[in-house]
């Protein structure tokens, strides 16, 4: 049977080369052996379709990428199982990465964005890759390895719209626009870090919500652009008082976006991934303190300096005199998991950022001196702003 294989073989090499020079018995193996090298047959060959394709913009699941050149195979032959290697343009020691194709030359524009993100992150950014297509000759459940070729293929990442920042509004704001109600952010690019997040309170009941985006802001009007993929965020559902969901822009009936509710009055946290377009509201813990540790080198119970409480978690003590050497921030004058804040590994001191929370947290490095103190006990922002 194998002397039948390699004959058929030589056959198809035949007709498809029309000319064929070598030995071709070490490609002449099944696929599943892991040392198996591809063979390059002039005239079968991989024509690129399309030079640049935007998964955002595609309508359809799948794109076609290329197409076949290829001469009528020997009786019995099948093509089967085409897929395309892509790295980077230049950057050829990076790992390749696979996505399957139809012998029509058709790849799942999923596929293709999940690739570009791998690589890039879903920045929508267009970045050049070389494609490379192999696929296989099959007979009696044999196949043989085929390079036919590849070419450059520019892509950018399905990704959502996102803006620079986010506002709350609703019955809390008096449906207005108000600056303590801006969603905070790390200032990354937004398609690198896409979680927004605010603290806020409610006095009342059933209050309920939107989201604006910057860009209606900057028009002047929070409701210029509704039923948009950049207009008013909101949820399915109008009124209804989940506290974890799906963002949209407009429901699936083509509706403007549906209000959200906050059910019982009290301070929360909302935070809103813009690359899924979720939310999630929590009402955090709440602490009797909030306190500096280690100030001097003073570790023991009883050492704690209280920090104020200004607003609902929102702390701040001022004047407080820092010497050398670091210090934490923890809760009710315990260590506990939830309620003790540092710096991350590797953290280089600001004099604002975020704290993390682990018991595990590194010592914060502020240089002597005194200083006004700022926290926030849900979030872990701080800013140490130094009194001269």
């Amino acid at each position: 049977m194998k002397k039948i294989f390699l004959y058929s073989l030589a056959v198809l090499a035949s007709v498809i080369l029309a000319s064929c020079n070598g030995d071709y018995d070490d490609w002449a193996q099944p696929q599943h052996n892991p040392q198996e090298e591809a063979i390059t047959i002039p005239g079968f060959t991989a024509t690129p379709v399309v030079q640049s394709i935007d998964c955002s913009s595609v309508t359809t699941d799948s794109v076609s990428i290329f197409t076949l050149s290829e001469a009528a195979l020997p009786e019995g032959f099948t093509l089967d199982n085409a897929r395309l290697e892509i790295i980077p343009q230049g950057e050829d020691n990076a790992i390749k990465k696979n996505v399957n194709a139809s012998i029509e030359g058709k790849s799942a524009v999923a596929d293709l964005a999940e690739v570009t993100a791998s690589f890039y992150g879903k920045r929508p950014i267009a970045h050049s890759f070389v494609a490379h297509v192999y696929l296989n000759a099959v007979k009696n459940g044999d196949a043989v390895l085929i390079d036919a070729g590849k070419f450059n293929l520019e892509m950018t990442p399905k990704a959502p719209f996102i803006d620079s920042g986010y506002y709350l509004v609703g019955d809390m704001t008096d449906w207005k626009l108000s600056p303590d109600f801006k969603f905070t952010h790390s200032g990354a690019n937004v398609y690198e870090d896409s979680k927004f997040t605010l603290v806020f309170t409610t006095k009342d009941d059933k209050q309920c919500w939107k989201i604006i985006p910057q860009g209606n802001v900057d028009t002047g009007n929070i409701w210029a652009v509704e039923n948009d993929p950049k207009g008013v965020v909101g949820i399915e559902n109008d009124g209804d008082d989940a506290m974890k969901g799906t963002l949209l822009t407009t429901t699936s009936k083509g509706e403007k976006a549906g209000a959200g509710k906050i059910a019982k009055a009290g301070t929360y946290m909302m935070t809103i991934n813009m690359m899924d377009y979720t939310y999630e509201i929590v009402k955090p813990t709440e602490f009797e303190y909030v306190a500096l540790i280690g100030v001097g080198g003073k570790w023991s119970d009883g050492d704690d300096i209280d920090l104020t409480q200004v607003t609902p978690h929102n702390w701040y003590k001022a004047n407080v005199e820092i010497p050398d050497g670091g210090f934490k921030i923890r809760a009710d004058h315990k260590w506990r998991d939830d309620g003790n804040w540092g710096f991350d590994a590797g953290q280089n001191y600001e004099s604002k950022g975020t704290l993390i929370t682990s018991g595990g947290s590194n010592n914060i490095p502020v240089p002597a001196g005194t200083y006004n103190i700022y926290f926030n006990d849900i979030t872990g922002a701080y800013a140490f702003v130094e009194v001269k």
